[in-house]
């Protein structure tokens, strides 16, 4: 069976499916944007079509062949009960819930659904009082749960697995493209940025008197203007040639951006974009912390809209956020991104209220400098013994740094293992780990000079299935002078010190 569905200024066929006990409608491939042959979920445009089946079968008045239209619609909700967009969840809807008010009587429901895990049981009845009602349970991941079903009538059983990522996974944006980045009118100086991990040039020493000034002085009060709390937002989409990828024209498209905690959008520069002479925008929505555009149409060429965000909370740390363009009528073609502050952003440096700035997972690591007074033959024992106890500590070299939308990614090579963690029992000299920090913490390591790094152990692994080790401030770091350095009479003895702690710890561990 074929049919032609009208969406906006095209028109459509879609073609009857049917698999086992369920019937859709479904688009034909070469209208598939974006050239989603095969997607994982059902467009939009078939769950468009297919509730209109379904109201235009129980309309016939044939309750068994809308029975398999309306199954398969079940299966395609997200598990929020929404669909893909406003639009084929309003129809959708509205198609299940005529199916239902019609046969919802004549169905009889008396079931007993049997959840166990790990030996423990829970159990739910279902009837016509309660069958409006939704039950929610938690099992942890990676349980191994056991349905048991009895009784008579039909159910809807939705699962959702959550969890966490280090970064957001790629978007391949094929079709759509987008970029945000952000600007400040401010001018950055390096006087804003007085952190205690400052390194000295190779030919300058402090005395005692200097040290102590180094130790004891807070950052510079930075004097707020609105201007400093002011940031500007500027906003590109544009689109692939679909002469050329022989696809559908662009109908209208969101931009769902997430703001920068704590700020929120300048309405008057949202209001001038979209009642402007050139009316950049269709319409624009704020809602939990987000600024939805609406977009009459995504061009091939570059188009760029900027508008103004005031901070209004002062946060920690202001950490990266994710903006995304969409289909309107078809979510699932899409392009996200992730952005970022401005780096070295006034507004960034002045919400850190101590030497040390704080990330939204804890306080930020820090380098111990060799030269460094306040380093005796007890401190770095203390560390790694006491307070507050390693699992591991490596000599490494740093080969490289990555830069992620969230992470600062060191690629280095181990030099010496001193102390394997108990994931690493076997580790060895010359291999290459990853080792961590969040871009929000500001941290200046050499390529190509040595390191003592001691720390936690790593949780999570790389995309080489490695163990990786997050840099915190319960991480010793210390660079190592250079061989040459260590000839040096200035450097002789932090050398040996430092050199004589390697040797004992890794002989020994806390019982030297």
């Amino acid at each position: 069976m074929q049919g032609l569905l009208c969406n906006g200024p095209s028109s459509i066929y879609v073609f009857v499916h049917t698999e086992k006990d369920i019937r859709y409608w479904k688009v034909t491939d070469v209208e598939l944007v974006g050239g989603e042959k095969n997607p994982s979920h059902a467009s939009a445009l078939a769950v468009e079509a297919t509730s209109y089946a379904l109201l235009q079968s129980l309309m016939m008045k044939d309750e068994t062949y809308a029975s398999t239209i309306a199954k398969w619609l079940t299966e395609q909700r997200n598990y929020g009960g929404g669909f893909r967009s406003t639009q084929d969840t309003v129809v959708a809807l509205e198609a299940l819930s005529t199916y239902h008010r019609i046969t919802f009587e004549k169905e009889q429901l008396n079931m007993d659904v049997e959840f166990s895990e790990n030996g423990r049981m829970t159990q739910i009845y279902l009837q016509k009082r309660n069958a409006l009602s939704r039950t929610e349970l938690k099992f942890p991941l990676g349980s191994k749960i056991q349905v048991k079903l009895s009784g008579t009538g039909n159910g809807t059983l939705n699962l959702l697995k959550t969890y966490r990522l280090l970064e957001e996974l790629s978007n391949p944006c094929t079709h759509f493209k987008l970029e945000v980045t952000i600007q400040s009118k401010m001018e950055y100086l390096d006087s804003h940025f007085e952190y205690n991990n400052t390194i000295l040039p190779e030919d300058q020493s402090l005395g005692l008197i200097g040290w102590h000034d180094l130790r004891s002085r807070r950052k510079r009060e930075v004097v707020k203007t609105e201007a400093d709390r002011t940031i500007y937002y500027t906003v590109c989409t544009w689109r692939e040639d679909e002469i050329e990828l022989n696809e559908i024209k662009s109908g209208m498209a969101v931009v769902d951006i997430s703001l920068l905690s704590g700020f929120e959008p300048d309405t008057t520069h949202l209001e001038k974009l979209k009642n402007g002479v050139d009316k950049y925008i269709d319409q624009y929505e704020l809602k939990d912390g987000k600024v939805l555009l609406y977009l009459d149409m995504v061009r091939v060429k570059k188009e760029c809209v900027v508008f103004a965000a005031n901070q209004v909370v002062p946060v920690g740390l202001v950490q990266p956020a994710t903006a995304t363009l969409y289909d309107f009528y078809n979510p699932s073609v899409k392009c996200t991104v992730t952005y970022s502050a401005p780096e070295h952003s006034v507004l960034v440096s002045t919400l850190c209220h101590t030497d040390v700035c704080e990330c939204a997972e804890g306080p930020c690591p820090h380098i111990e400098h060799i030269l460094s007074p306040q380093l005796n033959s007890f401190s770095r024992i203390d560390f790694a013994c006491y307070s507050p106890v390693v699992d591991y500590a490596f000599k490494v070299q740093l080969l490289g740094i990555n830069h992620t939308a969230y992470f600062e990614k060191y690629v280095v090579n181990i030099t010496q293992p001193i102390l394997n963690s108990r994931n690493e029992a076997g580790l060895g000299h010359g291999a290459i780990r990853h080792f961590l920090n969040r871009r929000s913490c500001p941290l200046k390591l050499r390529l190509g000079s040595e390191f003592l790094i001691m720390g936690k152990e790593g949780k999570t692994r790389d995309h080489h299935q490695m163990i990786q080790y997050v840099l915190d401030s319960k991480t010793w770091i210390e660079e190592i002078p250079s061989d040459d350095q260590c000839l040096l009479s200035k450097y002789r003895n932090a050398c040996k010190a430092v050199n004589d702690f390697i040797q004992s710890f890794e002989t020994n561990g806390c019982k030297g």
